[in-house]
């Protein structure tokens, strides 16, 4: 990579982190959930990821990141800090997070392991799809010890600019992503897609869950 283009991707790594919300008391907390409600729903307004230790029954959630698409704004709620508040600190609205989170009137689309996909399918430009592979290699050498790193970055304060853009991006680049995958789906399909996620939610609430391994990336059976 020339030096050129490392300034380049640096400088707009720069301006993205200055547009990321950090949520780390419940006053920031409220205000967000205040401007949540009554969004569109098509497409989806609400795209979520997260970023922890392990992240299963058996590990910790540090970070839930929030991408919202008709204001292009975008939040990482500090669960670490929050803990339990996170979920219960409610706007004016009275809306809290968990009730959000919950909610089958609101539409909302997760990012869970899409890396290949947004590689592959969300159809970035060549300086877009550069920019997301650097701050991607960045933040996986901050965290993982296949690296030496350290996944206790995400619970560090502050967070690190690497790692705010690390966990924010995913998200954001998730709502061109969905519309990419949502114009393939047949309503047939996308009923079967539906039906076999409320299956995997209520396989994750067993005692013997497994929730690692590629059987959790499997389509629904008759996919081709």
């Amino acid at each position: 990579m020339s030096s050129s283009t490392s300034h380049s991707i640096a400088a707009k790594a720069e301006s993205a982190r200055d547009m990321i919300d950090m949520v780390d008391t419940t006053a920031k907390l409220s205000e967000m959930l205040d401007t949540l409600e009554g969004l569109p729903t098509e497409p989806p307004s609400l795209y979520f990821d997260l970023e922890g230790e392990n992240l299963s029954r058996h590990g910790s959630v540090s970070i839930l990141q929030l991408h919202v698409l008709p204001s292009s704004r975008r939040y990482l709620v500090d669960v670490h800090t929050l803990q339990h508040t996170a979920f219960s600190t409610c706007g004016e609205n009275g809306l809290t997070l968990k009730e959000l989170l919950e909610s089958d009137g609101i539409l909302k689309v997760f990012s869970i392991g899409l890396s290949r996909c947004i590689e592959r399918g969300a159809c970035l430009l060549a300086a877009e799809l550069a920019t997301w592979k650097a701050v991607k290699d960045a933040g996986v050498k901050l965290f993982s010890p296949d690296y030496g790193g350290s996944y206790t970055v995400f619970v560090e304060r502050p967070l690190c600019d690497a790692i705010k853009l690390y966990s924010a991006q995913d998200a954001q680049i998730l709502p061109r992503l969905w519309s990419q995958y949502n114009t393939r789906m047949t309503p047939v399909w996308t009923r079967k897609a539906h039906e076999t996620s409320k299956e995997r939610v209520a396989l994750s609430q067993t005692a013997t869950f497994n929730g690692k391994g590629r059987h959790m990336a499997l389509a629904p059976p008759g996919w081709h």
